[in-house]
């Protein structure tokens, strides 16, 4: 009787470790990014993340958008927040998501543009293909003032946002 009982109790130890376990966060992408193979096929440019919250940068397959998305881990499981994408050829390519945190982002074609400022501090800026880059900022409030700076030392402040 002992041996039965160790044995199940064993077992369920298992078991319930198994289902307390924290979700992993690329597991928790690679479940979203398959889920979405039905609208087209993704790669990703970039991940950021850290023990509750994560930033993803992907484009679609044919490079005309991207994306910015923003993660969670509520209780031990990710969930997917908020989305932004934008076009490479609009003239629309500012944005910050109008809820915290306020993730300021946008596409950029002009090789030109050297720096992007959030306020007073400078955005991350990666580059995608060719002379597309995108840049992001988590910043902390809706409204931030938005320079780019061009490599001939030029300024432009940006005035009209679009919220999502």
């Amino acid at each position: 009787m002992n041996k039965k009982f160790y044995g199940l109790f064993i077992v369920l130890m298992f078991i319930l470790y198994g289902c307390s376990k924290d979700e992993s966060f690329d597991s928790f992408l690679q479940s979203k990014m398959n889920e979405m193979e039905g609208k087209g096929k993704y790669s990703l440019i970039q991940k950021m993340e850290n023990e509750n919250n994560a930033l993803v940068v992907f484009t679609t397959e044919n490079d005309k958008k991207i994306y910015i998305a923003y993660m969670e881990k509520i209780d031990g499981k990710w969930e997917w927040r908020k989305t932004r994408g934008t076009e490479w050829e609009t003239p629309q390519k500012w944005s910050v998501m109008d809820t915290a945190p306020y993730i300021y982002s946008g596409a950029i074609s002009d090789p030109s543009i050297s720096k992007v400022l959030v306020g007073n501090d400078a955005a991350e800026l990666m580059e995608v293909k060719g002379n597309n880059r995108f840049w992001y900022f988590n910043g902390k409030s809706m409204d931030e003032k938005i320079t780019i700076i061009k490599l001939d030392g030029s300024v432009e402040m940006l005035d009209e946002f679009e919220f999502s």
